[in-house]
């Protein structure tokens, strides 16, 4: 790699480039305090610039980069103004055996604390509910079977307390952009109302299921879709059916009915009512129930949840089936 390539390279390279620790250090004698970096990109970046330094085919050392410029620092690289040096851009050699050698050392010490994580008991709730789990195995099936959030098997994943932190960021940022369409005014209006959400939410009722239309609680989720059925003639999985809805869009058709029943207000019409005995009464006397359309729910924010934990949101697949 020639010093033109060299620049041209690295006035290219992502900034998103794969990062392997959480903090480089720069530890020439130039940079006081030991300057940090959060990222291969920025300590990589900054050592071209600063140092004129470039590492040749620098994917092949991301992975222990830090290890690597250390090693150069101590063989006497430093700083220079003028001409680039570029870190295994000659022979093969010594360079190639260092990289070789950087290599087998962190693959020993990732395979190291692969042995350590199966074995070690330790407290992990999930990032979906508020169970608590201290075996790996159980802690994955669970968010598998529960949430149908697959990671893959969870021996085969090392540094896993880094991987679901990083899981768990990015889950967070998606849910604060849902949350960002949501209009303010709408919310500032259900706070307003004399029956708020948070009136009829009875923690002490978790576990059970709050009616879609109502304030019933009921043991299952699947009890809470025969009500629907039963008490107001409509059968929501005939309906999933009818209008061919995708599991995201099931999910928007929950929260959108909780929104509406938490505001008092008709699914359809947007009536608001005093209380919900008068909105079911409303439903009891029209037809405004059946006249649901997909329409009424396709904004992105009816993904965000409307109410914490909902178990019709769980067991969504089961309580539709394939349809």
């Amino acid at each position: 790699m020639s010093s033109e390539n060299a620049a041209f390279y690295y006035d290219l390279a992502p900034s998103s480039m794969t990062s392997f620790s959480d903090k480089y250090i720069c530890t020439f004698e130039i940079c006081q305090n030991n300057t940090s970096f959060d990222s291969s990109w920025g300590f990589l970046k900054h050592l071209f610039d600063i140092h004129r330094i470039a590492v040749n085919n620098v994917e092949d050392v991301l992975p222990f980069l830090q290890e690597y410029i250390d090693y150069y620092k101590c063989k006497g690289i430093d700083s220079f103004e003028g001409e680039i040096t570029i870190l295994g851009a000659g022979p093969a050699g010594n360079d190639l055996i260092l990289r070789n050698e950087l290599h087998k050392e962190k693959l020993d010490k990732l395979l190291h604390r692969q042995e350590e994580e199966r074995i070690e008991t330790k407290a992990r709730q999930c990032l979906f509910c508020k169970k608590v789990f201290t075996n790996k195995r159980s802690y994955v099936r669970h968010m598998y079977i529960e949430h149908s959030f697959n990671i893959g098997a969870p021996d085969n994943i090392v540094l896993f307390d880094d991987f679901m932190s990083l899981l768990k960021k990015k889950l967070d940022e998606n849910y604060v952009e849902l949350k960002k369409e949501i209009n303010l005014n709408d919310e500032q209006e259900i706070l307003s109302e004399k029956e708020t959400w948070e009136d009829w939410w009875d923690n002490s009722k978790e576990a059970q299921t709050l009616s879609l239309f109502g304030q019933r609680y009921f043991d299952t989720p699947f009890d809470a879709i025969m009500e629907v059925k039963d008490e107001f003639k409509f059968d929501i999985k005939e309906f999933v059916i009818a209008k061919g809805l995708d599991v995201y869009e099931r999910i928007k058709l929950i929260n959108y009915i909780r929104r509406k029943t938490s505001e008092l207000s008709c699914i359809t019409c947007n009536t608001k009512f005093k209380n919900s005995d008068t909105l079911k009464d409303h439903y009891c006397n029209t037809n405004h129930i059946f006249l649901l359309e997909k329409d009424n729910f396709v904004s992105s924010e009816f993904l965000y949840p409307i109410l914490a934990d909902d178990p019709l949101l769980w067991y969504v697949d089961e309580l539709f089936g394939d349809c």
